[in-house]
């Protein structure tokens, strides 16, 4: 079988204080930069793609300093040494950034009036730096934390001793095996086909995180202004997102669902990230441009196995009540008579590879270049599309 093309995410493991604001802040900070001699170590992402930032001027972010504070609280007492850093979802690859903040307040310091001064001052520093790493800028407008607990998973890796990793995000991939943007939000069969395909696709590798103790805090809680999921659908997420993360193989898997929003966003809008719906539309159209899947003048999809089919094919299955038409559209560069025929012929191979991946009773049609939405000012590309047409019963 061919195999799949994966999206990576950036994460940025960005551990240096320079985050702490002001002399003082960074003066009282210094003491984290020496290694703990505790082993192990804990690592916490931070989701920054769009849809956990607010979507507009004076709307508020989720509190995810505020969520991960308990679990810092933790690590302080273990003298754990800490990783920090944000992830969004992008096509580019990821980098990671080397230091780690040690939280040992008890070596070299044997007064306890000190100990305790030393614990008092870890926590704010991790939660300052929980703040700063929260306002990161998106690198991308897609959201993969599915990849980022794969690449904070090899981190950990090569560590002896208690691990942890602790990722605060709303939990609303939208791009890879996981992309929610089709989801359903109803079935545990859904749910399931949803592991199989990111196992299958190897998106998810199990015993990666064997002997870590992972915590996802935020899952179904996005920025305000967005939109936003009911307490059923919330379920569903904390449910999916357990088996994601069990199918990992973890030492412990903890799914928490909402944060409160807090921080209110000012200056410029971040990137734009695609929203999901949560299946809340009866009827639902999904574009795909034929130089995606055809070459040129050509009917024959370049990859059968195109992510955004096999995807699309999983959603569909798995909601009660689905029937979908597909529909093919030209430009009107060439003959209309051949440019009916070729958007017919396109609309029925993707229709093939629909039923080829278990979606039943589908219809497809050729629509040409006799009702191309898109105005002449918008380009001949917008018209040479597939469109993928969903309606629930």
């Amino acid at each position: 079988m061919r195999s799949h093309r994966k999206a990576a995410v950036v994460v940025l493991l960005s551990i240096s204080l320079a985050g702490c604001e002001g002399p003082k802040t960074r003066e009282a900070c210094d003491w984290m930069k020496t290694t703990s001699p505790v082993a192990g170590g804990s690592f916490y992402l931070i989701d920054v793609s769009g849809s956990t930032t607010a979507a507009q001027p004076g709307a508020a972010a989720p509190l995810y300093p505020a969520a991960l504070k308990p679990l810092a609280e933790q690590d302080i007492a273990a003298r754990a040494n800490v990783s920090i850093g944000s992830f969004s979802g992008t096509e580019t690859g990821w980098r990671a950034a080397d230091g780690v903040l040690s939280t040992d307040w008890l070596t070299g310091n044997d007064n306890e009036e000190n100990q305790e001064s030393r614990r008092k001052t870890a926590l704010g520093c991790l939660t300052e730096r929980f703040a700063d790493t929260a306002k990161t800028p998106p690198g991308s407008p897609q959201s993969d934390p599915l990849k980022a607990l794969s690449v904070a998973g090899a981190g950990l890796a090569g560590l002896t001793g208690p691990k942890r990793l602790a990722m605060a995000t709303d939990g609303l991939v939208t791009i890879g095996c996981a992309d929610l943007t089709w989801a359903g939000f109803g079935t545990e069969s859904e749910i399931d086909e949803i592991v199989k395909l990111c196992l299958d696709r190897h998106e998810i590798t199990p015993g990666l995180l064997s002997g870590v103790q992972v915590t996802l805090v935020g899952v179904g809680s996005p920025g305000s202004g967005r939109p936003f999921p009911t307490a059923a659908q919330q379920d569903w997420l904390k449910r999916l997102w357990t088996k994601l993360c069990l199918a990992f193989e973890p030492e412990k898997c903890s799914v928490d669902t909402p944060v409160n929003s807090g921080d209110q966003l000012s200056g410029p809008l971040p990137l734009a990230d695609r929203e999901v719906n949560f299946g809340n539309d009866r009827r639902t159209v999904y574009s795909v441009p034929a130089a995606a899947l055809f070459d040129h003048a050509s009917a024959k999809i370049r990859d059968p196995y195109d992510p955004r089919l096999i995807g699309l094919s999983v959603r569909i299955r798995t909601t009660e009540g689905a029937r979908v038409e597909v529909r093919g559209y030209a430009d009107t560069t060439g003959p209309s008579q051949y440019n009916q025929r070729l958007s017919k012929f396109r609309a029925e191979a993707v229709r093939d590879v629909l039923a080829a991946n278990g979606v039943r009773g589908i219809t497809a049609r050729g629509i040409g270049e006799s009702d191309a939405p898109c105005r002449e000012r918008d380009g001949l590309a917008c018209n040479r599309r597939v469109d993928i047409v969903v309606i629930k019963d």
